[in-house]
Order: C-alpha cells, then sequence, then structure tokens
C-alpha cells in the first residue's frame, strides 16, 4: 500500500527534533510523498514552539507547497484539563490544516487514573476543527485510557486515529497494544492515518512498521486509512 501524505511529522522548532520545514520536504520529495503536516508539539511543552509560532501557520504564512510538496500546517496539541481544553486557542488552531491531540509529560495535565483520562480525551475529541489522536493510550506515556471507550468515540464524532511507525519500533509489547487498537477500529469502522512522527528527516515517509502490521488484517482495514492518497486527505480535513 502506498502512503501520499506524512501525517505527523516535527521541525527543529520542537525542541527535541533535529530538521527544518526544508530539510523534511527535500525527503517527502525523494521518497515520493505530495504531502507533509508540519506537527509540531503545542506550546505548554517547554521544548515546544512559541504561540507565535502557531498564529504564523495559522496567518498562512507558508506557501502552499514548497519544492512541490503540499504543505499542511497543523499542530500535535496537548490535552491540558479534564474538560478537554487544549493549548492552542481556537482562534488559531481552526486555521490550521491537521489537528491532532494527545497526552504528553512536562504539560498542565498529569494524571494515572484511567477514568479521568479517558474522560479528558473524550471530551477532546468533542470540539470542533480537531481531526484525530496521536499514538492513542500509548503506553510508553504515563496516562492510560479505556482504549475502547476512546475509540468509539472517535467513530461518534468522525475523527480519526494513528498508526504510528515510530511507536511500531519499540518492540513486541507495542505492536500488540496496536492491533488491539486496529480490531477497534474494524469493529466502529473509525477512520486510520499512518505516519512517521518523524523527528528526522531521514524518517520523513517511513511507513513500512506500519504497512506491515495491516497487511495481518483483512484487506478491507486499509480502506479506514484517509491518507493512501492526497485527495481522501484533503476531504477528511476539510469536513472536520
Amino acid at each position: 500500500m502506498k502512503i501520499e501524505v506524512d501525517t505527523h511529522t516535527h521541525t527543529i522548532l520542537t525542541g527535541h527534533a533535529f530538521s527544518t520545514i526544508i530539510e523534511n520536504v527535500q525527503i517527502a520529495k525523494k521518497v515520493g510523498l505530495k504531502g507533509l503536516c508540519l506537527t509540531d508539539h503545542g506550546p505548554s511543552r517547554p521544548d515546544s514552539p512559541s504561540i507565535e509560532y502557531f498564529k504564523m501557520l495559522a496567518s498562512r504564512y507558508l506557501p502552499d507547497e514548497i519544492e512541490g510538496i503540499k504543505i499542511f500546517t497543523g499542530c500535535e496539541m496537548n490535552i491540558i484539563s479534564e474538560d478537554g481544553d487544549v493549548d492552542l486557542p481556537l482562534n488559531i488552531y481552526k486555521n490550521l490544516d491537521f489537528n491532532i491531540i494527545a497526552f504528553h509529560n512536562q504539560t498542565p495535565y498529569s494524571s494515572n487514573s484511567k477514568g479521568k483520562n479517558t474522560k479528558s480525551m473524550i471530551n477532546t475529541l468533542k470540539k470542533e476543527n480537531i481531526n484525530g489522536i496521536a499514538h492513542p493510550g500509548d503506553p510508553y506515556f504515563p496516562y492510560p485510557i479505556d482504549l475502547e471507550d476512546v475509540i468509539k468515540a472517535a467513530s461518534d464524532y468522525d475523527k480519526a486515529v494513528e498508526l504510528n511507525n515510530n511507536v511500531l519500533k519499540r518492540g513486541e509489547y507495542w505492536i500488540n497494544y496496536y492491533k488491539e487498537m486496529l480490531n477497534l477500529c474494524l469493529k466502529y469502522k473509525v477512520k486510520i492515518f499512518i505516519s512517521s512522527d518523524a523527528h528526522l528527516a531521514y524518517y520523513i515517509g517511513e511507513f513500512i512498521d506500519a504497512i506491515r502490521l495491516l497487511d495481518e488484517f483483512d484487506s478491507n482495514i486499509k480502506e479506514l486509512v484517509i491518507n493512501k492518497n492526497i485527495e481522501d486527505f484533503e476531504k477528511f480535513i476539510k469536513k472536520i
């Protein structure tokens, strides 16, 4: 299966990443992508871009294409309250193209309660201009969720969930976790976005582990993937 848009990537504006926008674009072009999402971490993390960076993205300062690669602005926003608040104001993120939400360390939100975390994530999914969830409930982060409740909510609110290639490199425990997630996506017909979660240009467009995992399922699971081609991806993000 071919993937035309990398939906989750980072630049040096995220302090623990290593490459510029231009470097990421150049690798995207080299590996045959058609689109690239810029999803640096939301500003509540100490190593993240300032809110002024996201204001510039929202103002459409960047060209729509760079070196033939379609640029989709966005953010990996942090959930920062049980009410589902995120760390960008709506007047900014409503003008970005692809907004994904997640729990991360070093933000104003901290809880090891599965019930509280599940409620928080579902409340965020209810909000407008949110497109999907990054690494939902990933065991790497100390924010457990009820995975089925969250996937069902993604179905209810027509949001997508991430199959993160970078995460799958961690080993069998994570592979099995994401198998569970994919089975729930099939059950509730939830859309899936495949990503590299690249923090270095070298990894842009790297989807091999994600595609290999999908190949273990019935072929109809691939119909749920929104970024197989750029046209389907654009249709999905325009309806949110």
